[in-house]
């Protein structure tokens, strides 16, 4: 009798240990790309390995595989008469919940990599991109309206090969600088999206109404095309 409660004690506590892995597993957090600020494994406009202008298909298939920052069962690629395109979701997913379900985008041509478009997966201030990458040689500005009232901010590096967008529902304040024509661009906002291009490219060049970076402060804005 002593060895049977012996054992069904032992079968107990395992099967309370493996419960307990399970748990832990399931609820371990997804890792987070914060190589914008660390430059691991490589600086923009590489990303994770994968640069603009050099890298071609076979590198991106390979890096997109392995990454840890993919999340599985969500990477594929199509053709259409612009080149290739490799969509897929994070892991983590963007840090903002509107965008929970976005898909980032990487678009080849001749089989190079023309572009690639991220959501970040962290909360990224504005002040900590002008701290890390400087000031930036452009800002472009505009309105959104459809069922909302939006605000987009986009700092341009373009010999850098980077851009930072910030999408903003916009609070009273917001809209009624809207009324006049202006935006307040503040440190404190948080970047949703970043493209990484190849430097000085006509890509990188079609974020039209480039205005002069000033600082941190109020800019002229007009309603998006």
């Amino acid at each position: 009798m002593e060895g049977m409660r012996f054992l069904r004690n032992m079968f107990g506590m395992i099967f309370i240990i493996l419960l307990m892995l399970g748990w832990a597993s399931g609820c371990r957090a997804q890792p987070i790309d914060i190589s914008l600020l660390t430059d691991d494994p490589c600086a923009a406009p590489c990303w994770h390995n994968i640069i603009p202008g050099v890298s071609d298909e076979e590198d991106v298939r390979t890096q997109l595989e392995r990454s840890p920052f993919v999340k599985e069962g969500t990477l594929f690629r199509s053709v259409d008469e612009r080149g290739v395109h490799f969509v897929w979701k994070s892991t983590a997913g963007p840090w903002n919940r509107w965008f929970r379900e976005a898909e980032n985008w990487l678009w080849l041509r001749d089989d190079k990599v023309v572009w690639i478009d991220l959501f970040v997966e962290y909360s990224l201030s504005l002040g900590e991109v002008v701290e890390k990458y400087g000031s930036p040689e452009g800002v472009s500005i505009s309105w959104h309206t459809a069922d909302f009232i939006a605000l987009r901010v986009s700092l341009y590096y373009p010999r850098r090969g980077i851009l930072f967008s910030v999408f903003e529902f916009l609070d009273e304040g917001g809209i009624e600088r809207m009324k006049r024509g202006v935006a307040l661009v503040s440190e404190d906002m948080k970047v949703n999206r970043v493209r990484y291009f190849v430097p000085d490219s006509i890509e990188g060049e079609q974020y039209m109404r480039i205005q002069e970076w000033r600082g941190f402060g109020e800019y002229k804005a007009k309603k998006a095309e």
